[in-house]
């Protein structure tokens, strides 16, 4: 099982090892348990891969939404996970322009630019703040301070997205796994 953001591939651990018992013959001891370990950690990499690939596809980011980290897999726990601990990321790091009132952003490919308009209060461009350099800010009321940066999306919620996750990711690991535990079977087979 390979999780990301309370979002995850089921496979059924018991199942598959009872299909790589079936597969091994002879060779049952510990040698299905790890068949279906490798298989788990390999379609682990590859669902980082589809998803990483996704979410390239669909976000605008300038590169913070690849932080997924990857736990492996053991015989005596055969799942992996995939998280994701990144924040919000600023608008800055996605496509921006500066318009002649407000601020405008493309987030998602597939939505286009959208206003950037909190509490009715416009978005702004602002330079030489003292620690954050250049910056997307917002007035919090109708006075003029205090202001506070604006942030988009989080990276574990982009991760996690229906637009990257359903669409592509959850299908091609579900399919991947079973390709990877044959492979990881004649393998073991091959080397006898």
């Amino acid at each position: 099982m390979a999780i990301i953001n309370d979002i995850y591939i089921y496979i059924d651990a018991a199942e598959a090892v009872e299909y790589a018992k079936k597969k091994l013959g002879k060779l049952q001891g510990g040698k299905a348990r790890m068949a279906v370990r490798t298989a788990i950690n390999k379609t682990a990499k590859e669902v980082k891969k589809y998803d990483e690939r996704g979410a390239k596809k669909t976000f605008t980011d300038k590169g913070d939404l690849n932080a997924l980290k990857y736990t492996s897999a053991t015989t005596g726990n055969l799942q992996a996970i995939l998280r994701d601990k990144g924040g919000s990321v600023p608008i800055t790091h996605f496509r921006w322009r500066n318009g002649k009132t407000v601020v405008s952003a493309l987030i998602n490919r597939n939505n286009g630019y959208k206003k950037m308009i909190f509490n009715g209060n416009k978005a702004f461009y602002a330079t030489n703040l003292r620690r954050g350099g250049e910056t997307v800010v917002v007035r919090q009321g109708a006075a003029r301070l205090p202001i506070t940066k604006v942030k988009s999306l989080s990276s574990p919620s982009a991760h996690g997205a229906p637009d990257v996750w359903e669409k592509d990711v959850q299908a091609k690991g579900e399919a991947k796994f079973y390709e990877n535990l044959d492979a990881e079977i004649a393998r073991i087979l091959n080397l006898l």
